[in-house]
């Protein structure tokens, strides 16, 4: 039996949400599973978009046959955002725009326009004290309809609980709700204590059967790595549609680390490029000529954006074969240095005007555009994973060699830089 009558505008609501989210998590199939109950019940979704909770419970509706109402406006989510990455629901059929409060309103007053938008609000999960709180309080203040799924006893819940003190109205979800077994997070995935490597030229090490015997770190500057890492979001080349797509699978994906990065690029046999952070939004493929131990070293757990800095997972390319196929090394130096360079050398400066500015202990290179990994000759290139057990998952994956980071079993020494 659905809760929902048709034709009801019906606004859902979250609190704002980690950015490392599974297609597991409770918040992202309980949302889901509300935006398709309420297309089935042909009622009509008034949602924004730019924030991940409303993203899901958009694509959720709209997949289902259910109808949309767009309510723009916040720092990301305004027209100019629905054109650029949300094409799809711009011109989809059973959506439209009914509101813009431009870019310069806050989240918190977008999440009220939607609010004040509908007829009921719906709470999938809000945190005490929160906007969602303070917006469906005052709602009931006034007599409007707020309806609140059953808290799950954990901080992100309290304010559903809260809200059903003050007189909201349960939404019992048992009937078709079915929570996603949890699954184990791999979101802080660090270098192991000692990194171990083959460390010779003769024989082959356990570790590295497929290689042949000189494919291993040999000297400091052997290989340019490219170290992949999690991504909360979209990854290059993916739209913002296809990534919400993903966490609405049944088998979507889990949370986004370095591994599950590293296992795309080996799928599709591309390392996409990226322009963030990059002078002059050129696309770049970034990797680095250090050794694995001294990535190590300098790997940290970057706290403001919820990942490591470096993550032990990796492809990597002998130098020469890589100076090849056109990847060199970046140019660091003050601002000045971007306009001087020839415009096809421009993708590699890096700003460099120590000491508040100093990235160069990263020993940086890049490539201009997507990397090819055909073009990867097999016995130049090479993967690095942190274990021997995953080393044996992705040699199911891959034509290249792959080596433990932790070395065969029974290594004694860890191999430094230039062993």
């Amino acid at each position: 039996m659905t809760p929902f009558r048709p034709g009801t505008l019906i606004a859902l609501l979250n609190s704002r949400k980690p950015r490392a989210v599974s297609s597991a998590d409770r918040w992202v199939r309980l949302t889901a599973a509300l935006a398709r109950t309420a297309a089935s019940s042909d009622a009509i979704l008034v949602a924004g978009i730019g924030c991940l909770h409303h993203d899901v419970a958009l694509r959720a509706a709209l997949d289902a046959g259910g109808r949309a109402l767009l309510a723009l406006g916040g720092p990301d989510g305004g027209a100019a955002t629905l054109a650029r990455r949300y094409p799809e629901a711009a011109n989809h059929p059973r959506a439209r725009v009914v509101a813009d409060i431009g870019a310069r309103s806050s989240r918190a007053e977008r999440d009220l326009c939607i609010s004040e938008s509908a007829e009921a609000v719906v709470v999938a999960e809000a945190r005490p004290g929160g906007v969602v709180e303070t917006i469906c309080r005052e709602r009931l203040g006034r007599g409007r309809t707020v309806l609140v799924c059953p808290p799950d006893g954990t901080r992100s819940t309290a304010g559903n609980a809260r809200l059903l003190d003050d007189g909201a109205t349960p939404l019992p979800t048992a009937a078709w709700f079915e929570p996603a077994e949890a699954r184990p997070s791999r979101a802080r995935i660090p270098f192991p204590s000692a990194v171990r490597l083959p460390a010779g030229r003769h024989g082959r090490p356990p570790a590295c059967r497929q290689a042949r015997p000189s494919a291993v770190f040999v000297g400091r500057r052997d290989y340019l790595l490219h170290f992949t890492r999690g991504r909360w979001g979209e990854y290059p080349g993916e739209s913002r549609w296809d990534y919400v797509g993903s966490l609405l699978r049944p088998d979507g994906p889990g949370v986004r680390d370095g591994f599950e990065t590293l296992r795309r690029i080996l799928s599709d046999g591309v390392i996409r490029a990226g322009s963030r952070l990059i002078r002059g939004g050129h696309r770049v493929v970034c990797m680095t000529d250090l050794h694995p131990a001294e990535v190590a070293r300098i790997a940290c757990w970057a706290r403001h954006l919820v990942r490591w800095s470096f993550e032990p997972y990796a492809v990597g390319l002998r130098r020469d074969a890589a100076m090849r196929l056109g990847i060199r090394p970046v140019a660091y130096g003050p601002a000045s240095l971007y306009a001087s360079l020839p415009e096809p050398d421009r993708h590699l400066f890096q700003l460099h005007e120590p000491p508040r500015v100093d990235w160069s202990a990263e020993r940086e290179w890049r490539a201009a555009g997507d990397v090819d990994l055909s073009a990867w000759p097999r016995d130049d290139a090479m993967v690095l994973v942190p274990t021997e057990r995953e080393a044996r998952m992705v040699r199911e994956w891959t034509g290249f060699p792959v080596v433990a980071l932790e070395g065969p079993s029974g290594a004694t020494a860890a191999a430094s830089p230039g062993s």
